[in-house]
């Protein structure tokens, strides 16, 4: 496989309290260092890592947004084509639970949604229901993990993405190997657990949650592309700001999303390194990133694990 393993962007990751963003960086390197690291980065394509153990292998892929299939290239595909399974977050298949079913779950058995929240969070989300034109008196009934979901994807579609149409790089992934003929599993193995995760976070982590995707809101329209392509050029500089932004303000949110999720990946990783053979997992980019990342928590278990840079088909 053409591949280059690479010192990994985790090694460089700080200590919990040290990141440079890619804002500091431009304030402090000259352009024409700048337009070479331009050059450089265009010949890189995403970051993999590999975990392995006597003649087993795991690939870990994390995966931004993408609305094209640029990000795509010869060193993925032939690590999903070496492994005899393919791992995901969302469970596999079309969404095969109902509306109501969602709603239910997300509905409050009592109270409105801006019971739980303070006066500033209670003014953001009225402020941007208010740009996207959604109704005020339907998120009061909604249980704060579910406006958030709900918000996030009206967003979504407003700037011409809606949810149910994206063709996401780890749906690409899935498709690839169920093409192929390989066995697809996920960490969720139905819709209905994928929908509980969120249900079962307490309520202090589920505000958090929504206050986090507000944070993501306020940014403006250019944040998903900026984020697309920051994680198309392997620009860690940009992602690391945002786990480190979460942990330190929304400590509970990290905990659940990425510090306990990614302790369970790592577990099933140890055991497909028992098991033998090759194995792709794709997961979101923060699982990879930051302090409590899965190849951070490899290595404190003393499973070797390494970064593969991989490169556009035009590099090679």
């Amino acid at each position: 496989m053409e591949i280059a393993v690479t010192k990994g962007i985790g090694d460089e990751l700080p200590q919990r309290k040290r990141v440079l963003s890619r804002r500091s960086l431009f304030c402090l390197v000259p352009p024409l260092l700048l337009a070479g690291r331009a050059l450089a980065a265009r010949a890189r394509g995403p970051l993999m890592w590999l975990a392995s153990r006597k003649d087993a292998n795991v690939y870990i892929f994390g995966v931004g947004g993408s609305p094209d299939r640029k990000w795509f290239n010869h060193s993925i595909e032939s690590a999903v084509n070496a492994s005899k399974e393919v791992w995901g977050e969302s469970p596999v298949g079309p969404v095969n639970i109902s509306n109501e079913f969602i709603q239910q779950l997300g509905t409050r058995a009592q109270g409105s949604l801006f019971d739980d929240l303070s006066a500033q969070q209670t003014q953001r989300v009225l402020n941007l229901v208010a740009k996207l034109g959604f109704p005020r008196e339907q998120l009061q009934t909604m249980k704060p993990w579910y406006a958030a979901r709900v918000l996030s994807g009206v967003l979504l579609a407003k700037e011409g993405t809606p949810m149910e149409t994206m063709e996401t790089p780890d749906t690409v992934i899935i498709d690839l190997a169920e093409k192929a003929g390989k066995a697809v599993k996920s960490e969720y193995s139905t819709w209905e657990q994928f929908m509980r995760f969120f249900d079962q976070m307490p309520k202090p982590t589920q505000v958090q949650y929504l206050s986090y995707e507000l944070d993501f809101a306020e940014k403006g329209s250019g944040a998903y592309k900026a984020a697309d392509d920051a994680w198309e050029r392997s620009d860690s500089d940009y992602f690391v700001k945002n786990v480190t932004d979460m942990m330190r303000r929304y400590p509970d949110l990290y905990r659940a999303l990425l510090i306990e999720r990614n302790a369970n990946w790592v577990r099933r990783i140890d055991g497909f390194l028992s098991a033998g053979g090759e194995y792709f997992i794709v997961v979101g980019l923060n699982h990879t990133l930051g302090p409590d990342s899965i190849e951070r928590q490899l290595r404190e278990r003393g499973i070797p694990v390494r970064a593969v840079q991989t490169k556009p088909d035009s590099a090679f």
